[in-house]
């Protein structure tokens, strides 16, 4: 079943319950806020987990184990109710090119709803959250930029790097034209719900108003609107990344010390190693990325009706 046959067992049958909207995207553009936001409403179910990335080719390298079969996924919506509107959001289908056919495959003509931010903000806020949690191992935007051309052709870097392989493509991944128009193309105009960063920041309750008559659940319902997430960068980049990428991989300390201590001590020593004395991005750089994205930008304007001269 569905695109990728041999990842997916035959459907459980116990399984009533599937999505009929879906959040995918974009990383770093609210959508963890728009999450729980929704998860408020009684009249929308989402699941206990953000980003089940089902709907993605494992050919990235490990990514949500838990996920990856069709009756673990399809359980994450067993407690459905009564509720409308029953989605989940998982911010890497807008880019990953096959998640939008298969999702189409699985679930017929659900909505699709994408939150979109200043690629340039948003590629630094990436590369910000990917060093904070020790994926990234270079220190510098520049040099991770400079690296992704690389990165992207190396089929190594593909599969064992130490997070997603999408998430360290800070440039290409807010290319949004394309990805925002694979969408339209398959599911059609009226059923995909493109929203800008900028008014879900300046306007949260106008525009979870507008979330909701699009989902069709009541609009009148307004939820706590908490800031859920403040910027911050390690320290020292190199000790995150061992603090990620190689602090108890050895055969010794996971017989010693059990997997839910070593996470514990894990996320405490990456919690120690940080700050919230974070640098803007350089004027330089911000210029550059800007001249790269421009073209893209005017294409996306266009495609979604919205004016986007602020990007620019």
């Amino acid at each position: 079943m569905g695109i990728l046959a041999d990842q997916t067992p035959n459907i459980n049958k116990q399984h009533k319950h599937r999505p009929n909207f879906l959040v995918v995207g974009a990383v770093k553009s609210a959508t963890t806020s728009l999450y729980y936001w929704l998860k408020q409403h009684p009249q929308v179910f989402m699941p206990i987990e953000k980003e089940p990335a089902y709907f993605i080719h494992n050919g990235y390298g490990e990514w949500n184990e838990r996920y990856e079969h069709w009756d673990a996924y399809l359980g994450l919506f067993d407690d459905v109710s009564d509720e409308k509107a029953v989605g989940e959001s998982s911010t890497d289908y807008l880019y990953c090119a096959e998640s939008a056919p298969w999702i189409l495959e699985e679930f017929g003509q659900v909505k699709i709803m994408m939150v979109l931010r200043n690629p340039v903000d948003r590629a630094y806020s990436l590369y910000l959250m990917m060093i904070r949690e020790g994926y990234e191992r270079l220190d510098t935007f520049e040099k991770a930029l400079e690296a992704e051309e690389a990165r992207y052709k190396d089929p190594d870097f593909k599969m064992n790097n130490p997070y997603f392989f999408p998430d360290y493509l800070y440039f290409y991944s807010g290319l949004y034209s394309e990805q925002v128009q694979r969408y339209i193309d398959l599911f059609g105009r009226e059923r995909v719900f493109p929203i800008l960063f900028d008014d879900v920041s300046k306007h949260p309750e106008r525009t979870f108003q507008e979330i909701c008559q699009f989902l069709e659940v009541d609009p009148s319902f307004v939820p706590k609107f908490d800031h859920l997430h403040k910027k911050a960068r390690p320290y020292s980049i190199p000790l995150q990344y061992f603090f990620r990428t190689r602090l108890f991989q050895d055969k010794y300390s996971r017989m010693l010390i059990g997997s839910q201590s070593r996470t514990a001590i894990r996320e405490r020593l990456l919690k120690w190693n940080r700050t919230d004395n974070v640098a803007p991005m350089s004027k330089d750089t911000r210029t550059m990325l800007t001249k790269k994205y421009r073209e893209d930008i005017l294409a996306l304007s266009q495609i979604i009706g919205r004016d986007l001269s602020q990007w620019l």
